[in-house]
């Protein structure tokens, strides 16, 4: 009789070590399943994040230049160019220019009067844009042919001592939908280049 109740004690000790055993396997891999489901889900988020912050670093300029192409001020001083010469709207193209660069933290802002392919920047005129003589000037030539209202234009920037940028270049258009010229602003490239450095 007291050797089947140690058998019997011994047979439970047995089913409950089983159990435990059991409860423990079933338990980890639980949790390497959730931790698994959790690192894709915490990746997910992440690359998320990372594709809207790039995204807003380029989108943000877009609508700036966007915005710069329906200010009436700008509107008015490109339709006043047909009449004036270049140097006499110089100043307020320049004050318009300076204040949109100020206000949102670019390095270059621009525009180009189609009439007298007058490039101004927040200094004032810079340079008359010669898309047959000057091949530096090209981009202006390419942009208007393809019809698009705004690009995106890898080139070098004089404003960044010649380094890379990507330019935003927007189409001017007044009311009536007359192409009066472009302008946009400019992201340095080494900007985009410490973001993705930063991400990795």
């Amino acid at each position: 009789m007291k050797n089947s109740k140690n058998g019997y004690i011994v047979l439970l000790v047995i089913i409950m070590f089983a159990s435990i055993c059991t409860s423990m396997v079933t338990a980890i891999n639980i949790i390497n399943k959730m931790t698994i489901e959790n690192s894709e889900q915490r990746t997910h988020i992440i690359s998320n994040q990372i594709r809207d912050s790039i995204t807003s670093k380029i989108m943000r300029p877009v609508t700036i230049s966007e915005t710069m192409a329906h200010n009436d001020s700008l509107i008015k001083l490109m339709r006043t160019a047909k009449k004036s010469k270049s140097e006499d709207i110089e100043q307020e193209m320049a004050e318009i220019l300076n204040s949109i660069r100020t206000g949102f933290g670019y390095q270059m802002v621009f525009a180009v009067c189609n009439e007298t392919k007058a490039y101004y920047t927040y200094n004032g005129l810079s340079n008359v844009v010669d898309t047959k003589n000057n091949d530096f000037d090209i981009w202006y030539k390419n942009f208007c042919d393809t019809g698009k209202y705004y690009d995106l234009n890898v080139d070098t920037n004089k404003a960044n001592n010649w380094g890379l940028s990507i330019f935003v270049n927007t189409q001017v258009r007044d009311k009536n939908g007359s192409f009066l010229g472009i302008c946009g602003v400019a992201i340095e490239m080494e900007q985009l280049q410490k973001l993705f450095k930063q991400y990795e």
